[in-house]
């Protein structure tokens, strides 16, 4: 899903010397923008550090790259001038995955799937950055028959920055 969003054009002198870029007082109004539309997006999670490249064209069609720090994280986003007003949209090429919502979700997936109790543990971080179609493990803690819980190991693909996944268990 792609976001729009709308800038003000800079003009003059003062357009390229703004777009270079890298927080606070130096960042562009095109990276405040996205920073502001990412945190709201994103929220509880923390969003800091949103850069462009330098000087990108403001033209109509223009597409470029700008990153940010998410969760502590590499974050990249795809942004494209739409118009002569200097609107843009963008698409997030990575998720946040909330990790306990996760592990909530693929033990209530696997426990289904498995016929049995299951949990996941999906590391301590609360949050995980992934890029879309990039992979991350987990641990399948399973209940047995005699109380002992065996373990297996998960691989979960990220579909989307939207946080849909798909999951599969990995031989052993």
């Amino acid at each position: 899903m792609k976001s729009v969003r709308a800038i003000a054009l800079l003009l003059g002198m003062s357009s390229v010397a703004a777009a270079c870029g890298g927080g606070g007082p130096e960042q562009t109004q095109l990276e405040r923008d996205l920073e502001t539309d990412l945190v709201s997006r994103l929220a509880p999670v923390s969003v800091s550090t949103t850069k462009c490249i330098d000087d990108p064209s403001m033209a109509r069609g223009s597409i470029f790259t700008c990153e940010a720090l998410v969760a502590d994280s590499f974050y990249e986003v795809q942004v494209e001038i739409i118009d002569e007003q200097g609107r843009f949209e963008y698409e997030r090429r990575h998720a946040v995955i909330n990790v306990i919502d996760a592990e909530t979700n693929l033990g209530s997936d696997a426990s289904l799937d498995l016929g049995r109790q299951v949990q996941a543990d999906c590391g301590d971080q609360d949050y995980l950055v992934v890029s879309v179609l990039n992979v991350f493990q987990c641990q399948l803690t399973l209940d047995t028959a005699d109380g002992v819980g065996a373990t297996r190991n998960i691989e979960v693909k990220v579909l989307n920055a939207d946080q849909d996944v798909d999951w599969s268990l990995m031989p052993g």
